[in-house]
Formats: C-alpha cells, structure tokens, sequence
C-alpha cells in the first residue's frame, strides 16, 4: 500500500522539526568544543614547561690585559698677573734761581763819645705795684689753754735747773729731751728719751723735772693725767 501523500502544513512541521534538531546538534557540538577546548587549555597551563639545559662551551682564558696608565689630572690654570701700564711721571718743575743776596748801605760810622747824662738812654719804666694781698679772714686770736700751760710747765722746769758745779768747771753745755707724766701739777715717771751726751746733764734734767714747782692746771685738765716732753737746756 502506497503511503498517502503527506500535506503541506505537515510537510512544513516536519522540515522545522528537522531545522530545530539540527540547531540543537549544532549548538551540542560547539559546547562540546568549547569545553575540550577549555581543558585542554587548562591541562596545558597546570604541565610545567620542560627545562632544556644547554652545557655552555669552556671560555678561554684570556692573559690579563695590562692596566691602562692614569690619566694625569689637569694643570690649574695660574692666574696670569694683569699688566698695569706705567704711569708717566711729569718731569719735577725746574728749581727757581738762588736769590740775589741784597747788600744793604752800611750807615756812617760815629765816632763813640763818652754817655753823658743827656745822651744816655731813658730807663724803663718801673714795673706796675702788684695787687694788695687779699684780706686774710680774721683768726681767733684767743690762745689754747693747753698750750698756754705746756709753756707753763717747761718754764717751771727750766727754772728749777741747778748747774752742776763739776758740769761749770769743764765748761759742759748741752740740752737734754725729759718726759714725765703729770697728773694735777704733779709728776712721775721722769726719763731721758734724747741725751746731751753728758751724764752730769741728764741727771740734773731729771733732778729739775722732780723739783720744780708747777701751776695749777685749767679747768678742762683737773683729775686728767697727760705726758709731757720738755728740752732741758744747760747754757754757761
């Protein structure tokens, strides 16, 4: 039995039926390759790369070259002194001529006569009086009573000296410097404290110092005890 002739609307389903597998094949190829490709390429990349070692060929040695000289460092360059052209001095100025001497007429000669009052020369005049001295301010006259009583008690010495008789005869003269200590017109303590060189002397010093009678003292010396020197003087 002949098959019946197919339609066209189902000739039309089969021929996209066919279509439709073939794209799903074609699609299920392409994946497969892309996946093979995929590990291949990974497979590829996780294989380390073979090592090739090459045994290089001995050098050959060289003898050593020898050592190159060392260049010479450069020269400093001097500093070239600057020429300083000569400055031309003037010729000095021509020396004036030595003056002429100038002689002069020598007046007439006179003769020379004795000076007479009238032909003597005037005297200078008398040089101006100096200033007066300026007037000293007036000075208190009143005297020191302690001075006045240091007079007091050396004449009191001095009039109790009694000359040595053996002093008189070899003709002894001299000064003796007595000091004493004097306390209300009384005294003690009697030394020699510069000698007249003679014995006799000194101790008719000191026998006037004992002897004598003294005054009485100021008011601003009573119950006060003072030192007094005194020149003894032994005059024939």
């Amino acid at each position: 039995m002949d098959a019946a002739p197919r339609s066209p609307a189902r000739q039309t389903g089969w021929q996209v039926q066919s279509l439709g597998i073939a794209l799903v094949l074609e699609v299920l190829l392409l994946a497969g390759g892309l996946a093979l490709l995929a590990f291949t390429t990974h497979v590829a990349k996780s294989e380390p790369a073979p090592v090739v070692l090459q045994l290089a060929p001995p050098e050959e040695k060289r003898p050593p070259e020898p050592p190159r000289p060392k260049p010479e460092p450069p020269k400093p360059k001097l500093p070239q002194p600057k020429v300083v052209p000569p400055v031309p001095v003037p010729p000095p100025p021509p020396e004036p001529p030595p003056p002429r001497p100038v002689v002069k007429a020598l007046p007439d000669l006179q003769p020379v006569t004795e000076p007479t009052p009238f032909s003597e020369p005037a005297p200078p005049p008398a040089p101006p009086a100096p200033p007066p001295p300026p007037q000293a301010a007036p000075v208190d006259t009143k005297p020191d009573p302690m001075l006045v009583y240091a007079g007091r008690v050396k004449a009191a010495v001095q009039a109790a000296v009694v000359y040595p008789a053996a002093a008189q005869r070899l003709r002894m003269s001299g000064r003796t410097r007595v000091e004493f200590t004097m306390r209300d017109a009384r005294t003690s303590n009697p030394t020699v404290i510069q000698s007249s060189g003679m014995g006799l002397l000194d101790q008719a010093a000191l026998a006037a110092v004992a002897a004598a009678t003294y005054p009485a003292p100021p008011d601003d010396l009573v119950g006060v005890t003072r030192q007094y020197q005194v020149w003894v003087e032994f005059r024939r």
